[in-house]
């Protein structure tokens, strides 16, 4: 994965088939506190959103 812009991270998978796709994330505080995942829409045309969770 690479910094795209302000909110965006760029992930090119090492697979081809899962294509190359911009992850939108959110940051409070200047930690990045979640990420929406996915693939190629013939893979799976679901989004995932990972948050953290503090303890």
């Amino acid at each position: 994965m690479q910094y795209l812009d302000k909110e965006t991270f760029l992930c090119t998978y090492s697979d081809p088939e899962y294509g190359v796709e911009e992850f939108p994330f959110t940051e409070k505080d200047g930690k990045v506190v979640s990420v929406t995942v996915k693939v190629n829409g013939f893979i799976d045309f679901m989004p995932y959103e990972f948050t953290k969770v503090n303890p």
